[in-house]
C-alpha cells in the first residue's frame, strides 16, 4: 500500500516498506506455497500441482474480465485439478496454512473476491517505478512470506529504472516476516516469538528517517 499511496501522491515526503513485496500478488503466493509447505511435510509433486493451478487461474482472471466466462473458466481449471490431486494431497495443504476448497464453484467463488483477485493481479513494480521519494525497504533474511532476495531485487530494478536513486534495501539476518527473530521463519512460528519487533529494526527505521530530516 505505501508504494501504491507515494506513486499517486508525490508530496508523500518518504516510505518504508516492511516485508513489502516487490513482485506480483500471485509470485508472492507460489513462492510462499514453495517455501512454507515443506516444513509442513508437502511433497514437491504436490507443491508443484497447486503453483500451478494458482498460476492458470491467475491468468485467467487477467484475461477474462467478464465475470460468467472467468467463472466458467475457473470451475473447469479447478474439476481438472480435483481429479489430478488426492484428498490426501490437498489435506497436506490445509495444513500447512493452503487450504483448497471443495468444490468447483466454490473455489471460482473465492478466487473473484475483491481482495484475493486484486492481490494476485496486483504488480508493484508499475508503482515502484513511479515513486520519486526516498524508500527504506526491509525484509528479513527469513522471511518465508515475502522471500528477501528476489523482492528486493525487483524493488531495486523498479525503481531504478524510474529514475528513483534514493533508496536503501535492508536484509536483516534471522528476522522472519514479522521482523521478529526467528529460527525458521515459518508463520507458523509467529505465536511462540514473544518479540514485537526487532530492536536493530527499529533503530535502522528511526536512524534513516533522522538521517532524512536533519540537516
Amino acid at each position: 500500500m505505501a508504494s501504491m499511496v507515494a506513486a499517486r501522491n508525490h508530496q508523500t515526503a518518504f516510505v518504508v516498506m516492511l516485508g513489502g513485496p516487490g513482485l506480483s500478488g500471485s509470485e508472492i503466493l507460489c513462492a510462499q506455497i514453495r517455501r512454507v509447505a515443506p516444513d509442513f511435510g508437502v511433497k514437491k509433486k504436490t507443491i508443484a500441482k497447486h503453483v500451478e493451478l494458482i498460476r492458470k487461474a491467475t491468468e485467467i482472471l487477467h484475461d477474462l474480465p467478464d465475470e460468467r466466462s472467468a467463472i466458467a473458466a475457473l470451475n473447469s481449471l479447478y474439476d481438472d485439478y480435483l481429479h489430478h490431486t488426492s484428498a490426501a494431497e490437498r489435506s497436506a495443504l490445509g495444513k500447512s496454512g493452503y487450504a483448497t476448497s471443495e468444490t468447483p464453484a466454490e473455489f471460482s467463488a473465492g478466487m473473484l473476491l475483491p481482495w484475493t483477485k486484486d492481490f494476485l493481479l496486483y504488480d508493484p513494480r508499475l508503482d515502484l517505478s513511479r515513486v520519486r521519494c526516498p524508500i527504506l525497504s526491509l525484509i528479513g533474511a527469513q522471511d518465508a512470506q515475502v522471500v528477501a532476495g528476489p523482492n528486493q531485487a525487483a524493488i531495486q530494478n523498479a525503481l531504478s529504472e524510474g529514475g528513483n536513486c534514493h533508496y536503501l534495501l535492508l536484509k536483516p539476518p534471522n528476522l522472519n516476516h514479522m521482523l521478529q527473530k526467528a529460527r525458521s521463519g515459518s508463520p507458523a512460528e509467529y505465536q511462540e516469538i514473544a518479540e514485537t519487533m526487532s530492536p536493530a529494526v527499529l533503530n535502522a527505521i528511526s536512524g534513516w528517517i533522522m538521517d532524512l530530516v536533519l540537516p
